[in-house]
């Protein structure tokens, strides 16, 4: 089981820095940043915070 959430949270870390790519892209073309692109990483860097609080959650039995 951790071994896969392992890869399913580098897998939405990697579309979060593509998202970073693309903003970076776009502005580069255009001069002006991609939304899409820097919506979609801060919902991927957000998803990522949230799966690695949890899981110091479960381990620190303090917050229980």
């Amino acid at each position: 089981m951790s071994i896969g959430v392992t890869v399913a949270v580098v897998v939405v870390f990697a579309l979060g820095v593509l998202g970073l790519a693309r903003a970076e892209a776009a502005r580069e073309e255009n001069g002006t940043g991609s939304t899409v692109g820097l919506t979609q990483a801060g919902l991927c860097f957000v998803a990522c915070a949230a799966v690695v609080a949890y899981g110091i959650y479960l381990i620190v039995p303090q917050f229980h």
